[in-house]
């Protein structure tokens, strides 16, 4: 009788840490939970840069003014590499194909002042001062 008292409070013992633990968030669901994809754009200097001229200092007016028509929409972040060597941008869209499309319509990259590179991300980590997707 006393190995089954003890039994008895173990497993609500353990039922117990088990329901703290849940409701707490530390227990991960057994289904793996979809991680956001997003879509960098790299920008590096294209042949119309001006080498000899410092990046706050290149003709990018329009390059500014079509980024931050999007940022209500598919920018999520995005801002130049302060080393000169170029810029990043975040985007929000569904597939590879539509970011391609976005960097490409950049007057930067039309004109060649700047080249733009697409490449997948998933988020994996998240600080706490990462920013949630809308809805999420």
């Amino acid at each position: 009788m006393a190995q089954m008292a003890v039994a008895t409070r173990q497993a609500t013992l353990a039922a117990g840490l088990l329901a703290v633990a849940v409701a707490a968030g530390s227990i991960v669901s057994a289904q793996p939970v979809p991680q956001p994809t997003y879509y960098v754009v790299t920008q590096t200097p294209g042949p119309a840069w001006k080498a000899d001229v410092d990046f706050r200092n290149q003709p990018l007016a329009d390059h500014f003014q079509y980024w931050s028509h999007l940022q209500s929409g598919p920018l999520v972040i995005g801002g130049p590499l302060l080393d000169g060597s170029g810029g990043m941008i975040i985007l929000d869209v569904p597939s590879a194909d539509a970011a391609r499309a976005i960097a490409a319509a950049d007057p930067a990259v039309k004109t060649g002042l700047l080249i733009a590179t697409v490449r997948p991300w998933q988020v994996v980590l998240r600080g706490a001062r990462g920013t949630a997707r809308p809805g999420s």
